[in-house]
């Protein structure tokens, strides 16, 4: 969700909010799906008193509660707008002051779940981001945000010309979204959690292509202002490839999804636990060929690809669990490369009540079943390309995002079916149904149904509710 604010005006790095999920826990997907009731939720307000770590007020905070725990269930379920209507965003007033209101209970797989916890993130222009999780145990509560610290960064390009308009990609859980013009040439914040946090400049231009800094191992220490100047950006790596010839042509609904784990400068890198990702997306042509203008270098890149009937063939580890890609090193200024695929696989669900029959209008959800290199797990329909998160910030808006897996859900038919496609074969998929009156029944404590695909042939899965 995008949210203009104006008068911060924020520009700039945004952290990538995954959640690092194998295989071996798939069934645990289905517990961090969206809200799903029907009808009006009642609404409570609970007093929120933001201040800093003195106990002084904080005026001009943006509040916004993003998922909730319940009394009757350990599930932690994100906002949805379909459900709850928009997203909200609170500003606190001067005193410090924020009436959030929250529902009181929520419908979810027929149950009413009563609210005992918010979670809520907190943003200000010269305050650490805070995430805490409210227990509703009182009719107020207090945030208390960490003093932020100053980092500016100025950009030339390759001649050394100053750069405007580039944006901060930094890394980490407390990166923040709120960098502003120093009245100069680059930009600052001063809204920096303490500590070492990997960081990229990136000057996006609208032809698709984009200049790209070395990734900065920035040092940020406490009452201690950071002037980094003159970073030099330079042209990424163009990547052009096809799929390969077994797959016919004309390609239809064809999507590659690249992740780079640009390489940092100096040796602060941990090659296993990297601290920095960039995604892109683009469309494979009829033709089966596809093309990235510009990816930082220097690193690893992965690359996955679906249309219709085929999907990437996985040559890295875990394919036992899921979809892996290809991973090569991205050093060089061009690539041209060739993508194997391999056939995908397709199950019409239908979804049939024990005693009435086929159920229309229900939801049939599916698990994530694509490995993003080094992140973690996910709907291959959901990766959302770095570009656009930061195009959105240097617009003046911010996404906000609760980093919960998004289960892939469609709805049934007439006769009570709904037909999923370009899956793996021979993989762990969960299958779970939604709906205002009827579930499935438990088993060994859980309503999702697993499945493995066996063949190209169409299959067929039958989910009993009550």
């Amino acid at each position: 969700m995008l949210v203009s604010l104006n008068r911060l005006n924020c520009v700039a790095g945004q952290a990538q909010w995954t959640v690092a999920v194998v295989g071996a826990v798939l069934l645990l997907c289905l517990a961090q799906r969206s809200l799903a009731q029907t009808g009006d939720p009642q609404f409570k307000h609970l007093k929120v008193i933001i201040q800093n770590e003195s106990g002084e007020p904080i005026a001009d905070a943006i509040a916004t509660p993003y998922a909730f725990r319940f009394v009757e269930a350990s599930t932690h379920l994100s906002w949805d707008k379909s459900q709850l209507g928009a997203q909200p965003h609170f500003r606190s007033d001067p005193a410090g002051n924020v009436s959030l209101p929250f529902p009181d209970s929520i419908r979810f797989n027929s149950e009413d779940l009563t609210v005992r916890q918010i979670s809520l993130r907190t943003w200000h222009r010269n305050y650490v981001t805070s995430q805490v999780h409210i227990d509703l145990n009182n009719d107020r509560a207090h945030v208390v945000l960490e003093k932020g610290c100053e980092v500016q960064f100025s950009a030339v390009d390759s001649k050394d010309r100053l750069l405007r308009d580039f944006g901060i990609w930094m890394a980490g859980p407390y990166a923040t979204p709120l960098w502003t013009s120093d009245g100069e040439e680059g930009r600052i914040s001063r809204s920096v959690k303490p500590g070492k946090w990997q960081t990229m400049l990136v000057k996006l231009d609208d032809d698709g292509s984009a200049l790209f800094s070395n990734i900065l191992p920035v040092p940020v220490r406490p009452n201690q202002a950071v002037r980094i100047r003159n970073v030099r950006l330079l042209p990424g790596a163009a990547v052009h490839g096809k799929l390969s010839e077994q797959v016919a042509r004309p390609i239809r609904n064809g999507r590659v999804i690249a992740t780079c784990v640009p390489l940092p400068a100096g040796a602060a890198h941990v090659r296993e636990d990297p601290s920095l990702i960039w995604h892109e997306t683009t469309e494979i042509q009829p033709d089966g060929t596809f093309g990235f203008r510009s990816l930082p270098r220097g690193g690893e890149l992965q690359l996955v690809a679906k249309c219709a009937g085929w999907i990437s063939k996985s040559t890295m580890a875990n394919r036992q669990q899921s979809v892996t890609g290809q991973l090569i090193e991205l050093t060089q200024d061009s690539l041209s490369l060739t993508l194997e695929m391999e056939p995908a696989g397709m199950i019409d669900v239908e979804v049939i009540h024990v005693h009435d029959g086929p159920v229309s209008g229900a939801v049939v959800r599916s698990s994530p079943n694509l490995l993003i290199h080094k992140s973690g797990l996910q709907s291959f329909d959901r990766v959302v390309a770095s570009r656009e998160m930061l195009s959105a910030q240097l617009k003046g808006q911010f996404t906000v995002s609760d980093g919960k897996l998004d289960l892939v859900g469609k709805q049934t038919d007439q006769r009570g079916r709904v037909r999923f496609d370009d899956l793996p074969i021979g993989l762990p998929i969960v299958f779970s149904v939604e709906h205002s009156r009827f579930n499935l029944p438990k088993i060994d404590g859980n309503r999702a149904r697993p499945y493995s695909i066996q063949s190209t042939r169409p299959e067929f899965l039958t989910l009993i509710v009550q």
